[in-house]
């Protein structure tokens, strides 16, 4: 019986203190650097994460993410977050802004596969946006360029229905609002 207490709690304080690295990684600025540098290399480098400022409990910078598949990359230079991450033991996301200077979209193969339909497009939390800015989003596929500029709105997500508002863009043809 001892010895199974003795183990139980052994393996509780395990836990206790990978909560507790969990928490100082992902919550101090050399913890959230280290592992996104961690994140490169367990992906194999398919994600590449570079010029990290802030953490996750302050606004996050990103001077460029690249997350690459077999048929498409992307790229997201100088990404702005700012968050309420107390907002999660809510089931919200709420984010005080997300923007980024540009993103870009390189289609390298395209998917033959037939679209399916999801069975539903609810998330296991309601997402709040307030400010949605990106300055430039360019979409490459076989060597053409389709530009957008201006990005911007506003992303509310009751559980129910999402609504996007306050939105504008422009693009090669036409402002949009």
């Amino acid at each position: 019986m001892k010895r199974t207490a003795r183990w139980l709690l052994g393996l509780l304080a395990l836990l206790g203190l990978l909560l507790a690295a969990g928490a100082f990684l992902a919550g101090t600025a050399t913890g959230f650097r280290w592992l996104a540098g961690a994140a490169t290399s367990l992906s194999g480098g398919r994600v590449q994460i570079e010029g990290v400022d802030g953490h996750l409990g302050m606004p996050l910078g990103i001077r460029k993410l690249t997350i690459a598949t077999a048929s498409r990359r992307i790229e997201v230079e100088d990404l702005r977050l700012e968050w309420q991450p107390r907002a999660l033991w809510q089931r919200r996301l709420d984010v005080d802004l997300l923007a980024a200077r540009n993103a870009r979209l390189t289609i390298l193969k395209p998917d033959t596969t037939p679209p399916q339909l999801p069975r539903s497009l609810r998330l296991p939390l309601d997402v709040r946006v307030r400010t949605l800015d990106l300055a430039q989003l360019e979409i490459v596929d076989a060597g053409a360029r389709l530009t957008f500029g201006a990005l911007r709105g506003r992303l509310d997500d009751d559980g129910q229905r999402y609504r996007l508002t306050q939105a504008s863009a422009s693009s090669p043809w036409a402002g949009l609002q």
